[in-house]
């Protein structure tokens, strides 16, 4: 469950929530830095930073913010208090920040502003005062990846500042604080902020990550499960409708039960889209393949033995599909894990759509592999 998606959903729905960051890591915590967890009016929850009794401390304390509708930041030692130890943990300390989100606040404009520009599938980063006294903490300013910003955190040298350290948040995918000493530097001193220092934590939003999985037989059904669990979105598409519907992926964003070519006509693919190949069939993995190749996909893999997958790139290489795109597909599509059942494999796919995710170089050596059987006839057989 995507966290942003879901407090706008419950903003819709005219509820009150609040929402808890880590802000703040030393050390080893059972979670990372910018993780968050959503406690709703109601009590339920939507996310983690990490479990045991930090979290229930924090649920504890969100109801009370929820109450309040004022901020509040924890601090947890997981050193010298070994409650917060569940065996999880080698030692460390976390900082928390919890905010409201009301239905009506403009912070949750904010938010609705940061879900749509995710969607398209582009970056951002987000901004927020944690530390400042009175009304001005919780404010926010989304620094979208084309420079326009949504929001305020009180203007003139600190926001300028702030954009520039948004703009480094979004390049590099890390989460920073920055800090403005008002009492040193007069100049930040805007007259929103009460007391000495005004401190913000920056971390970057990437895009909604969406998995089109073509092909909803026994294998694309469990990348769907694996998929979901990992945080992807997905899209199913499959030219039958017994295979292809709501029933069998009620989570899928789309179901699509149409043939190949008319959906792929119709799909435009943003930069970080995943590609899955698992078709029931030879001919249309290769019909996918050949629209897939030529996306701006972040990723495109296809199931399949080598000598199948090595057949199809021979075959799109005569027909004058460009080596260079067909080098960055990923096939036979999954990490080596000794996958057997559909369900295995629906791990090894989902492990390997998550080592994209994150740039991981785990990806990569089985790509090096098909090149050279491409490259090498005789390795084919």
């Amino acid at each position: 469950m995507d966290i942003y998606e879901e407090l706008v959903r419950w903003r819709h729905e005219g509820r009150r929530a609040a929402l808890a960051t880590i802000i703040g890591v030393r050390g080893s915590i059972p979670s990372f830095e910018a993780a968050k967890m959503l406690v709703r009016d109601d009590g339920t929850m939507a996310g983690s930073i990490g479990g045991g009794c930090v979290e229930a401390e924090v649920w504890q304390a969100a109801r009370e913010v929820i109450e309040q509708e004022k901020p509040r930041t924890l601090a947890f030692n997981l050193n010298k208090n070994p409650k917060y130890d569940t065996g999880l943990v080698c030692g460390g300390s976390l900082e928390i920040f919890i905010e409201p989100l009301l239905p009506g606040s403009t912070v949750m404009d904010i938010y609705e502003e940061l879900v749509r520009w995710r969607r398209e599938g582009r970056r951002a980063a987000l901004a927020t005062i944690i530390s400042a006294g009175g009304s001005l903490e919780a404010a926010k300013l989304l620094v979208r990846d084309d420079g326009i910003t949504v929001g305020a955190i009180g203007g003139g040298p600190v926001e300028a500042e702030v954009r520039q350290a948004a703009a480094e948040v979004i390049a590099r995918e890390e989460p920073r604080t920055l800090s403005f000493d008002l009492e040193k530097n007069p100049q930040y001193d805007t007259g929103l902020a009460s007391g000495g220092s005004l401190e913000t934590f920056i971390e970057p939003l990437l895009p909604v990550s969406t998995v089109y999985v073509f092909g909803a037989g026994h294998v694309g059904f469990n990348v769907y499960r694996v998929a979901r669990i990992a945080g992807f979105e997905v899209v199913v598409i499959d030219d039958r409708e017994a295979f292809a519907n709501r029933e069998r992926f009620p989570e899928a964003r789309d179901v699509h039960a149409e043939e190949f070519d008319r959906v792929m006509a119709q799909l435009v693919l943003p930069e970080a889209a995943f590609v899955v190949i698992a078709t029931r069939g030879h001919r249309d993995d290769m019909r996918v393949l050949r629209w897939a190749a030529n996306t701006p996909a972040h990723y495109v893999g296809m199931i399949g033995s080598k000598r199948k997958v090595v057949t199809i790139f021979r075959e799109l290489e005569k027909e004058g599909i460009a080596p260079d795109k067909l080098n960055r597909v990923s096939a036979p599509i999954g990490i080596d894990i000794g996958a057997r059942t559909p369900e295995e494999i629906g791990v090894s796919v989902v492990a390997e759509l998550i080592a994209a995710r994150r740039n991981s170089e785990a990806a990569l050596p089985h790509l090096r592999l098909l090149r050279k059987l491409v490259q090498a006839p005789q390795a084919a057989s």
